[in-house]
């Protein structure tokens, strides 16, 4: 089926500004940040962020490669996908009313940003993130979420 020939209510209205980052596990973060950093990576930013990550670009205003090392329950690889939106409480209110399950938002300190967390058909995590700026909490109370 084209994509002109789905139904309209299956077609995704919410409006997505970014892939704004891949995150891996590593083993070790600093000879990662150094093998990245030979295929052309900038380091950007080290954080705490999950006991010390680190964020690199392939060039200014691209998706983010966030590395962290991996704790005792995780394994190296990819960890998740995350895409950027606008308004992140439109875009949960209109995944959760297609029947997607996706977590309320979160606020990860490290970045300041609301995440809110959800999972493909085949178990792969990917995060819905607000704008870079966003530190406001989505209202989601006309959801019952709250």
């Amino acid at each position: 089926m084209k994509f002109s020939e789905m139904e309209t209510s299956k077609v995704v209205r919410m409006k997505v500004t970014a892939l704004d980052h891949i995150q891996f596990i590593v083993r070790d973060l600093d000879e990662s940040i150094a093998f990245f950093e030979k295929l052309g990576f900038k380091l950007e930013n080290r954080t705490s962020h999950h006991g010390g990550s680190a964020e690199l670009r392939i060039f200014p205003g691209g998706t983010v490669l966030e590395i962290h090392k991996y704790h005792g329950s995780e394994h190296p690889g990819e960890d998740h996908f995350a895409i950027a939106t606008d308004d992140l409480e439109a875009a949960i209110k209109e995944l959760r009313g297609k029947g997607i399950e996706i977590e309320d938002p979160a606020l990860m300190e490290a970045t300041g940003r609301y995440v809110s967390n959800f999972r493909d058909p085949s178990g792969f995590r990917w995060q819905l993130l607000g704008p870079a700026s966003t530190r406001k909490k989505p209202d989601l109370t006309k959801t019952g979420r709250y």
